[in-house]
């Protein structure tokens, strides 16, 4: 009898850390899934003011610079003077525009030849300071 239930003990225990085991792998699985997600949008998004009827001179200045999302301001702004303020933000999803300036890898490959390490090539100034002993009385190349 005991025998009995010592086994059903370690069956229930090795169920419940199977089972304990997989949740957790799902639990992972979902994070993974979702982080990947969140690194896919574009992390530059921005939104532009967009003036009502009547636009207060704040809203005037910020109406054509686009504002990342974290940085924008509350509307109405606490500055804005119009009885009824009907100004809005439009969303962009990323502020940036225009073509893309990183390097390619065939173009970073051209700019490490052109720029190689120069001190491969012969020391110049021992060579200038053997032309320069060479043309003085005095024999110093011994010591150089």
């Amino acid at each position: 009898m005991i025998q009995l239930i010592l086994i059903g003990g370690f069956v229930f225990c090795a169920a419940y850390y199977w089972y304990a085991m997989r949740q957790s792998e799902l639990r992972l699985k979902q994070l993974l899934d979702s982080s990947e997600i969140a690194l896919a949008k574009p992390s530059y998004r921005c939104v532009k003011i967009e003036s009502g009827t009547q636009a207060c001179q704040p809203v005037q200045a910020l109406l054509t610079k686009p504002i990342l999302v974290n940085d924008a301001p509350r509307l109405p702004l606490p500055s804005c003077q119009v009885a009824q303020c009907d100004c809005k933000f439009i969303r962009f999803d990323d502020r940036r525009s225009g073509e893309d300036r990183r390097i390619t890898s065939a173009e970073a490959e051209a700019n490490a030849k052109m720029h190689a390490d120069k001190r491969m090539r012969r020391d110049r100034r021992r060579a200038s300071i053997q032309h320069f002993l060479k043309g003085s009385s005095r024999d110093y190349s011994s010591s150089v």
